[in-house]
C-alpha cells in the first residue's frame, strides 16, 4: 500500500468486500504496547483504519434507503490533475426538497444511480464517487471522481443526464489518519512523532530542574484559585500541572499525551488546560483532527473564561475560532459565534464603516464640542433657530461638557 492515498484503497473494493465483515479479520492484529521503530508504530494501525472505513461504508450501505439524497445533473467529465487515473465530472444539483435536501461536502463518499435505492442488493448500475470541490457556497455545483466512467443512461434534459446522489459516509478524518501513518514520512521530520514514540532513552528523562511542586509554587494566585475551581480528580489535575511544568521549561522541549478510555473527562481536561493558559497570557493554536471535537473543546474553554470575566464579554478578544463555517455547523454552537472568525470580520466591519462606524460617531462628538448651538438646533428643531432659552441650555451644556474633557486631561497627566 506504499504510495496510496486511502481513496484508492476504498474504490478498489467492490459492493461484497465492503459487506464482508471478514475481509480484514486476519489482518487485524492486537497493536502492542512497544514498537521496535517509528515505521513498526504507524504500519501497525493501518489494518484498522482500514477495517473501520470498511465498517462505516456498510453501515452507510445497510441504511441505504434511508440516506440523504438530492437529484443531480451530470454536466460532463472534467479533468482533475491530482487524480489523473480517475474519471473525474462536474455535477450540478438539483433544488432542494423535503425528500432531497442532501448538500454535499469535500471528503463525502456517494453513490450515483438511475434511481433511489431502497436496498443495496437491488441497486441498478451505480458508480461510486468522491465529492473533491464544492464550488461555491450554495453547494450548487459539485466536482467529483469515480473509479468508473458513469454509465450515461439516465434520463437525459437538454444535455444533462439526470441521476440521483446518495450520501454514504465522509472519509476527510479517514483521510487525515491514513496520511499521519502513511509510511512516505519516514525520512522526513519525524521530531515530533519520535518524541511522543519516545524512541530515545533520554528523551524519556524530565527536566532535572523544572518540576511540577515548583511550578505549582511559582504559579500566580489567579492560576491556583482557578485550578481549585475546575473540580479535577487527581490524575486530570497532575496531566494540567505536567503541561504548564513543561511550558514554562527553558530547558528542554516537552511532548504531553494525555490519553483515557472515553469519559474519562480528556475534553474536559484539555479545556481546563487552555484556559490556564489564558490565565498566564500564553499563546495557544489547538487543532483536532474533527471539527466536532474542536468546537467541543472551544465550547468548554470559552464556557470557563465567560465565568471568570468581571465585565461581560470583555476579554474574548484575545480568543478566535476559525475553519469553513458551514462544514463546521458553528451555528449549533451559539457560545462560539461570537469568537468566530468570520463574525468579528464582521462587526469589525460595521464598526470600522465610513457612514456608522467609529470614524463617524468621533467625528459627530467632535462637531457637538466645538459647535454645540449648531448640531443641537440640526438635532432638535430640523435646521430651524433655536429661541433664548434653549439658547441658554445649549451654553450651559457646552460648558459642562468642556469642563468634564479639561478635570479628565488634568487628572491623566
Amino acid at each position: 500500500m506504499k504510495n496510496q492515498e486511502l481513496i484508492d484503497v476504498v474504490f478498489a473494493r467492490s459492493v461484497n468486500d465492503v459487506l464482508n465483515k471478514d475481509l480484514n479479520r486476519s489482518k487485524v492484529t492486537k497493536i502492542p504496547q512497544k514498537f521496535s521503530s517509528s515505521t513498526d508504530y504507524t504500519s501497525s494501525f493501518i489494518q484498522p483504519l482500514l477495517e473501520e472505513t470498511r465498517a462505516q461504508l456498510m453501515s452507510g450501505m445497510n441504511i441505504i434507503s434511508r440516506a440523504s439524497t438530492r437529484g443531480i445533473r451530470v454536466r460532463m467529465e472534467a479533468k482533475d490533475i491530482k487524480f489523473p487515473n480517475y474519471h473525474s465530472y462536474s455535477i450540478s444539483l438539483e433544488k432542494k426538497s423535503r425528500s432531497e435536501n442532501y448538500e454535499p461536502e469535500v471528503g463525502d463518499l456517494i453513490l450515483l444511480t438511475n434511481v433511489k435505492p431502497r436496498c443495496i442488493n437491488n441497486l441498478n448500475p451505480y458508480v461510486i464517487a468522491a465529492v473533491q470541490r464544492v464550488k461555491n457556497e450554495d453547494h450548487d455545483a459539485i466536482q467529483v471522481i469515480s473509479t468508473k466512467p458513469i454509465p450515461f443512461s439516465g434520463k437525459l434534459q437538454g444535455r444533462e443526464f439526470m441521476f440521483f446522489a446518495v450520501h454514504l459516509m465522509n472519509l476527510t478524518t479517514n483521510t487525515h489518519i491514513w496520511q499521519a501513518l502513511n509510511p512516505r514520512l519516514d525520512g522526513k521530520n519525524m521530531k515530533m512523532i519520535n518524541k511522543v514514540l519516545q524512541c530515545d532513552s533520554m528523551s524519556n528523562r524530565r527536566c532535572s530542574v523544572c518540576s511540577i511542586k515548583v511550578t505549582k509554587k511559582s504559579a500566580s494566585p489567579n492560576l491556583q484559585e482557578a485550578m481549585h475551581t475546575f473540580n479535577l480528580n487527581s490524575s486530570q489535575e497532575a496531566a494540567i500541572w505536567s503541561c504548564i511544568t513543561a511550558r514554562e521549561c527553558h530547558y528542554q522541549e516537552t511532548i504531553n499525551l494525555i490519553w483515557g478510555p472515553p469519559g474519562t473527562g480528556k475534553t474536559k481536561t484539555v479545556g481546563c488546560l487552555l484556559f490556564a493558559l489564558w490565565k498566564m497570557i500564553c499563546c495557544t493554536l489547538t487543532c483536532a483532527p474533527t471539527n466536532n471535537a474542536l468546537l467541543e473543546v472551544a465550547n468548554r474553554f470559552v464556557n470557563l473564561v465567560t465565568r471568570s470575566l468581571e465585565y461581560d464579554t470583555y476579554g474574548f478578544g484575545d480568543i478566535v475560532v476559525f475553519g469553513n463555517g458551514k462544514r463546521m455547523k458553528i451555528d449549533d454552537f451559539q457560545e462560539l459565534g461570537q469568537v468566530f472568525l468570520e463574525n468579528r470580520i464582521s462587526v469589525l466591519a460595521t464598526c470600522l464603516s465610513p457612514t456608522f462606524g467609529w470614524k463617524s460617531k468621533a467625528e459627530s462628538m467632535i462637531r457637538l464640542l466645538k459647535f454645540p448651538n449648531s448640531e443641537y438646533s440640526l438635532h432638535v428643531g430640523g435646521g430651524r433657530k433655536v429661541d433664548d432659552d434653549e439658547e441658554n441650555d445649549v451654553q450651559k451644556l457646552d460648558m459642562y461638557g468642556r469642563n468634564i474633557i479639561l478635570k479628565e486631561t488634568l487628572a491623566k497627566t
